[in-house]
């Protein structure tokens, strides 16, 4: 009876250490909107994979995943507050828009312990924009386009 009681122990105790270490971290969504003005290219510099969609609206909608090593959520929001998950456009004068995100870079250390983070990005372009992202050397990009009776679909998927 000792080792049944002792057996059951460990495994009670396994699947509490196990549900523990499988808490690794919060994840958070952010959306926000961007207007293109007179811009009708949209290159992107961002870190992490990379979907686009194109629909029949006047604006870009930027949806972020954020993955990280934080267990306190009042610390995620206070990076959030400071603008570090903020998307920035920049423009130049051959109507190219460029989003990137600048304030992810440089080390985080919260409690001694470096800040980890991973990103997934869902970008929605008006149909009419020119979409060439930035492709880094550890980076693949796979794109399609179809012209059926006017209809264009377009998808790009960047694999790091």
């Amino acid at each position: 009876m000792k080792t049944h009681r002792f057996f059951f122990t460990i495994i009670i105790l396994s699947f509490f250490a196990a549900s523990t270490f499988a808490q690794t971290g919060l994840q958070k969504t952010f959306t926000s909107v961007i207007h293109p003005g007179e811009s009708n290219m949209l290159f992107f510099n961002l870190p992490g994979a990379v979907d686009v969609e194109v629909w029949d609206r006047n604006y870009i909608r930027i949806e972020i995943a954020v993955k990280t090593n934080l267990k306190n959520e009042e610390v995620f929001n206070y990076l959030k507050e400071l603008g570090r998950y903020e998307i920035k456009q920049d423009y130049n004068t051959y109507y190219l828009m460029v989003l990137n995100i600048p304030n992810i870079n440089g080390h985080v250390f919260v409690n001694r312990n470096e800040l980890k983070e991973s990103f997934k990005f869902k970008i929605t372009v008006p149909w009419d924009m020119d979409v060439d992202p930035r492709i880094d050397s550890d980076m693949t990009m796979d794109y399609s386009a179809n012209d059926n009776d006017g209809n264009i679909s377009s998808s790009y998927e960047i694999i790091q």
